[in-house]
């Protein structure tokens, strides 16, 4: 009765149950009850229709009621079971508004689809090529729900990887933060250490998924050309293995080997991305055993292959991982964003050329890149 009514029980001791109707049903009620104890039987109340009680605050309440006479010594009694229904009310509600917004959505749709279908039964008449104007009208409002569709994938892709890989980061600085705090004393210097190395581990995941975010855009937006210069292959790749050397744990090691004409012309930021994602995946999920890079330049080709020992990737996912925001069924567990590998078809096409791979999982996957020289 106090969560309902917000009467305490002793309150309604001795009271008239008229106390919790409403003021203007209360002759009604009245009636109801002495018909209802003339020939008691089990029945509810409220079912479909508008029920309301009185609180204390005379506020009112939408209840569901149900009647339940039973014989205790002797004694002919009646249970009443209340059941407050604001929440379901509401809910019925926000289910009635969303359903006259959906219907309202449909009949304007259908009205803009009857208008378009009326413009093109006019050009029927008008023109010979109506047919062909009318298929290809439907082949763009096809296109356009398939990328309604994609977008709204996509969409719910990214949700899903912002909030698991800003969560993670953002929670291990919150609490290396707080443990560093606790370690101010100079005994404590090799702990603190710990976790503002912690701190700036999560740091650059943070910063290397906005400029991954912020690659993207850049490429999509057509933003990023291919600027041409001479490359030599074996310094180039010899600096960016020694780059991520710091990655590769003590179970892994790098091979690099480069043959071939070792000068290339191409864009040297967009061929160092391509090559330092390819290699950070090779060693993020790969635990241990040898990761090859291989260079070749024939003529004027330059084949770029990244072979790992890793977890590989399900046959199942291996169509899709190209997808921004994709991320293999057995790597959910591991940092990444699932746009590495968006960015890297990116700029090999800025630059020409293909990329493919063949993976087998527990196995390892191995990463080929073609490229055209530019000059």
């Amino acid at each position: 009765m106090n969560k309902i009514f917000g009467y305490q029980a002793r309150e309604l001791k001795g009271k008239e149950l008229s106390l919790l109707i409403p003021d203007d049903l209360r002759k009604k009620h009245e009636a109801y009850r002495k018909e209802f104890s003339k020939k008691p039987h089990s029945r509810g109340m409220g079912v479909g229709l508008s029920l309301n009680g009185k609180k204390k605050n005379g506020e009112l309440v939408p209840l569901e009621i149900s009647l339940n006479p039973f014989v205790f010594e002797g004694q002919k009694l009646v249970a009443a079971f209340v059941i407050d229904i604001s929440e379901k009310k509401r809910m019925e509600t926000e289910i009635k508004n969303h359903t006259q917004n959906l219907e309202k959505l449909v009949v304007e749709r259908t009205q803009e689809l009857e208008h378009l279908n009326l413009g093109l039964q006019t050009q029927v008449y008008e023109r010979r090529n109506a047919e062909q104007a009318l298929r290809k009208s439907q082949k763009k409002l096809e296109q356009m729900l398939d990328k309604e569709r994609e977008l709204n994938a996509l969409k719910s892709r990214f949700v899903s990887m912002a909030s698991h890989e800003f969560r993670t980061p953002l929670s291990t600085i919150l609490s290396s933060i707080s443990l560093v705090e606790r370690y101010a004393s100079p005994e404590y210097e090799v702990k603190r250490g710990k976790h503002v190395e912690r701190i700036k581990h999560s740091v650059k995941h943070l910063t290397d998924i906005l400029e991954g975010f912020l690659s993207l855009g850049r490429l999509e937006e057509g933003k990023i050309l291919p600027q041409v210069e001479e490359i030599q292959l074996y310094d180039f790749a010899e600096m960016v293995v020694g780059d991520l050397s710091s990655l590769v744990n003590p179970n892994q090691k790098i091979e690099l080997n480069c043959s071939g004409n070792l000068v290339f012309s191409s864009d040297k930021k967009m061929l160092r991305q391509i090559l330092v994602n390819l290699l950070s995946n090779a060693i993020k999920y790969s635990e241990k055993g040898t990761i090859e890079v291989n260079i070749s330049k024939r003529r004027d080709i330059l084949t770029l292959v990244v072979k790992d020992e890793g977890i590989g990737i399900p046959i199942e996912d291996q169509k899709n991982m190209f997808s921004r925001f994709f991320r293999a069924g057995n790597a959910t567990n591991i940092e990444g964003t699932g746009l590495g590998l968006n960015i890297i078809r990116k700029h090999v096409d800025l630059l020409g050329g293909k990329i493919g791979f063949e993976s087998e999982e527990g196995v390892g996957t191995t990463f080929t890149v073609s490229l055209k020289d530019l000059n």
